[in-house]
């Protein structure tokens, strides 16, 4: 009788602490946007990442897949400069000011972009190029901010702007 009684207390136990996972999961979720889910941080951050890694890697379907198709022919031209690319840090950014100026007078406005499908990350990374002469960066620690658009649930690099 102990057992039955003592598994119970252990089945609610458990069941309390998942129930509790999840209310601290959805918490979490809300509190770092307004605008977006955790999943939305999670996979547009993965996105810029793996920008970097396809960059180095040369793997240039999937690297032209993560942008927008003018941006991506934009990048076309550089990949092959590039000796190597690496990041340092990405962070997401909530300056509502570069968010209406996108959306206002930048790329959004010709798109039509709602506020809640993009995304802004400032990216610190370096670089070398190969002749960096031929290049709008030198080479070295640079910082670019990436501009994200989620399209058809994925979230692509619509425009990149250089400090």
């Amino acid at each position: 009788m102990k057992k039955r009684t003592l598994l119970k207390f252990i089945i609610t136990i458990l069941i309390f602490v998942i129930i509790l996972f999840f209310v601290i999961f959805i918490y979490k979720s809300s509190k770092y946007n307004r605008y977006y889910t955790y999943y939305d941080l999670l996979s547009s951050k993965q996105t810029v990442e793996n920008s970097f890694k396809y960059k180095n890697s040369k793997e240039e379907k999937k690297l032209y897949s993560l942008y927008s198709d003018d941006l991506a022919n934009a990048i076309k031209n550089g990949l092959d400069n590039i000796k190597k690319i690496n990041i340092n840090d990405v962070s997401f950014i909530q300056d509502d000011h570069l968010y209406s100026g996108y959306l206002g007078s930048g790329l959004g406005s010709i798109n039509n972009t709602q506020r809640k499908d993009l995304i802004i990350y400032e990216v610190s990374y370096e670089v070398e190029y190969y002749d960096d002469s031929t290049e709008p960066l030198e080479n070295g620690n640079q910082i670019s901010t990436y501009f994200l658009v989620k399209n058809n649930g994925k979230w692509i690099i619509t425009d990149i702007g250089y400090y």
